[in-house]
């Protein structure tokens, strides 16, 4: 666990639901922390790390009074009114985090969560709606203004044998991460300055990082060949072993356009993208110049993969201890 620079000073015991007023300290949602993504695990000293899975970020206030609301000020009440029916039976506070679809062994799921848009619960859903509080921004008063260890430590405080469906999400090592979470390509680590304010936008200091995700694809051309900047087609086997077009890159980086120069075969042909990915590359790179299949390329296409309608992966190296015959079918 993360330790809390100078927490010497005893927390009060968190207030029981009849001694606290209905009043917010501030109008609601407020100005939340944004968070910057970075290409490293972070693991230096005075951060709080957390492991927080894809879902919808929120402001919760939980009381009587309850409601959520996303970042931008929608009311979700009507999509989440489960999860306000728990939340009013609980002390009013206000909370920062993200709402999850969470399925019976314990996975979440986004695709789930988004069924909820523009309508509420269900009878027979496959999953239980809940909230992953990650800090606390408001009991009767304004606790924003207080370093992150201490909001961290009221908010376990306030929410320990509350409802399952309200939780605070734990600090966690680093080492802890290495071995567990970032394999997860649903989960993203959440790092913060332990003894910074809760601040709007980006003044927080707060990172997110998510384990590359390494995928292999042929490369079966080349788009904006006689650009400075081409990028490579990549395509996978499909169930009857034809290749297709799965992705685009990101502009190949110098030093691998030059390994790849002499590699290429081109065919001296052209073909049109498939639409996904002709919109994805823009009107310019409607075609792309055809090359024979002989290489692999190992590409990092961040949490999901590469698919068809995904963002456009980064090249990372040609994979010369595979073949293309070695290529795995992709439905």
């Amino acid at each position: 666990m993360t330790e809390a620079p100078g927490a010497t000073e005893a927390l009060p015991d968190c207030p029981a639901r009849a001694d606290i007023s209905g009043a917010t300290p501030f109008e609601l949602p407020g100005r939340v922390a944004l968070t910057r993504p970075v290409d490293e695990l972070p693991t230096r000293l005075g951060l709080s790390l957390s492991l927080v899975a894809d879902g919808w970020r929120a402001v919760l206030r939980t009381g009587p009074d309850a409601r959520i609301f996303t970042p931008g000020g929608a009311d979700l009440g009507r999509s989440l009114a489960d999860l306000l029916e728990i939340a009013s039976g609980m002390p009013t506070a206000v909370l920062d985090g993200n709402v999850l679809a969470v399925l019976p062994g314990g996975a979440t799921s986004l695709g789930l969560l988004r069924s909820r848009a523009g309508a509420g619960p269900r009878w027979g859903e496959p999953f239980a709606v809940r909230f992953a509080a990650f800090d606390l921004l408001a009991l009767t008063e304004d606790w924003r203004p207080r370093p992150q260890y201490e909001r961290q430590e009221r908010l376990s405080h306030l929410l320990d044998g509350g409802p399952r469906a309200v939780r605070a999400l734990p600090a966690v090592s680093a080492a802890s991460v290495a071995l567990h979470g970032i394999n997860l390509a649903s989960v993203a680590v959440l790092a913060r300055p332990t003894d910074l304010p809760y601040l709007p936008g980006h003044e927080s200091g707060w990172l997110t990082y998510r384990c590359p995700r390494r995928s292999v694809g042929v490369i079966v051309g080349i788009v904006g060949r006689s650009s400075a900047q081409p990028s490579a087609v990549i395509a996978c086997p499909d169930s009857g072993g034809r290749l297709r077009p799965v992705a685009v890159t990101l502009p190949l980086p110098a030093p691998l356009r030059e390994e790849l120069a002499p590699l290429l075969d081109f065919t001296g042909g052209t073909e049109s993208l498939p639409a996904p990915l002709g919109r994805v590359c823009g009107r310019r790179w409607a075609e792309y110049h055809t090359v024979r299949p002989d290489l692999v390329l190992e590409v990092d296409s961040g949490s999901a993969g590469i698919g068809i309608c995904l963002a456009r992966p980064r090249a990372v190296r040609v994979r010369t201890d595979i073949g293309p015959d070695r290529m795995a079918m992709r439905d």
